[in-house]
């Protein structure tokens, strides 16, 4: 198989866990830095409730990443895959919101740290429907007595292998 035929694996459920304590370490901070910026802390843990409740109700009700049923897998194919693309993935994950809801969060800092704490919770949602994203993903593997893969190099390319 060449080089440009192998598939760019990762596991999914390494992805998951890089993902979700980036986002959760990024809310904590933000929470942090809102509360230097001058928000009482009161208000900043009302605003960080807000935020963090308004997304986890937000994602949960959009299941387009649920795996209720079987996720569309192939086999991995035969060969060594490059495993070297994990920082690839994860990155994916975060771009563009993660990203985009940290740089409002820096963004409005300055100006309106209470509403730096809400985007904090915003941030800590997501890092928690991640962490409930990454349990199904672990139910599912064991389930199945399968490991999830995604290829990086196509979409939506995921891939099973025996465990």
């Amino acid at each position: 198989m060449s080089e440009e035929q192998r598939p760019s694996v990762y596991r999914v459920l390494h992805a998951a866990i890089g993902v979700a304590a980036i986002r959760l370490g990024a809310s904590v901070l933000g929470l942090l830095a809102a509360l230097v910026a001058g928000a009482e802390p009161r208000a900043a843990g009302l605003a960080l409730a807000f935020g963090l409740g308004a997304s986890i109700v937000a994602l949960v009700s959009n299941n387009r990443w649920s795996f209720y049923d079987h996720p569309a897998v192939e086999e991995l194919p035969a060969g060594e895959p490059r495993r070297d693309v994990l920082l690839e993935g994860i990155r994916r994950a975060l771009l563009p919101s993660t990203v985009g809801v940290a740089v409002f969060l820096l963004a409005s800092l300055p100006f309106e740290p209470i509403l730096s704490a809400a985007l904090a919770g915003v941030l800590g949602g997501m890092g928690a429907v991640g962490l409930a994203s990454l349990a199904t993903v672990l139910v599912w593997e064991r389930r199945c007595d399968l490991r999830l893969y995604a290829d990086v190099s196509r979409s939506p390319g995921r891939y099973s292998a025996p465990r």
